[in-house]
């Protein structure tokens, strides 16, 4: 396995530690990337610490930091659960920080989660997107994300992936890395 400390400073490395280890560079990621969109955001410190253990108690094992250069620039959590006998994924949150903005950053996070939910017989993934977040909504369209409901604040989507089965591997720009 690679290592933050052999990675090209190009490329991303994936880990699994959990947010009390990195709790206030998450706190400061999420942050930035939700300084222009503040009505989908938590506003205090302790707000956000308790939103990220509320995604955590769904599925702690579903957490992932990205980094670069020993620094965290996204971070996303995703699940599964049964609906009328289908398994369903989610993505509950994928934030990315500006600082890794127009890199295709967030395509490459998007992809690693969706190919973790077929991997665990997900042929749907469900995920909301705050209404004026234009720039993920359309990202998540270029990515095959249909949306079927709009309450007012935030527009519901999902991608069937049915006749378009993933392959599970992990793309080449991403770097795994163990749980340290």
């Amino acid at each position: 396995m690679s290592s933050e400390d052999d990675c090209p400073a190009d490329r991303f490395v994936i880990s699994r530690k959990q947010p009390d280890e990195i709790l206030d560079e998450m706190v400061q990621v999420y942050r930035e990337a939700y300084a222009n969109y503040p009505q989908y955001a938590e506003n205090s410190y302790q707000s956000i610490v308790n939103y990220f253990y509320s995604l955590l108690k769904v599925r702690p094992e579903g957490f992932l930091v990205v980094s670069q250069n020993k620094q965290i620039i996204a971070f996303a959590i995703e699940g599964f659960y049964q609906l009328n006998g289908e398994r369903i994924g989610e993505i509950m949150e994928v934030v990315v920080s500006p600082r890794a903005k127009g890199k295709g950053t967030g395509k490459k996070i998007l992809n690693y989660l969706m190919n973790i939910l077929s991997k665990y017989g997900c042929e749907k993934v469900y995920l909301e997107v705050g209404r004026k977040n234009k720039i993920a909504f359309n990202l998540y369209e270029k990515l095959g994300f249909k949306s079927f409901r709009d309450d007012g604040k935030w527009i519901h989507m999902v991608k069937e992936d049915a006749e378009n089965k993933t392959t599970h591997e992990l793309p080449g720009e991403l770097l795994p890395q163990q749980k340290e």
